[in-house]
């Protein structure tokens, strides 16, 4: 789920697999949570990490 806010776009996620950290320290600049990823700007990221984490 995505919920955009006033300081960036928030994912949110309660799932967890394997390559999920390893795909994390791939995104780019980002601050996580347990079940959360807030991003600044989608400038910030690699689009197609972020698509991966979605699946």
């Amino acid at each position: 789920m995505l919920s955009s806010r006033e300081n960036g776009i928030t994912v949110y996620s309660a799932s967890t697999f394997e390559e999920k950290q390893s795909l994390l320290t791939q995104l780019g600049k980002h601050k996580t949570s347990k079940a959360s990823c807030s991003i600044q700007k989608l400038e910030d990221i690699d689009i197609a990490i972020l698509g991966e984490l979605m699946q």
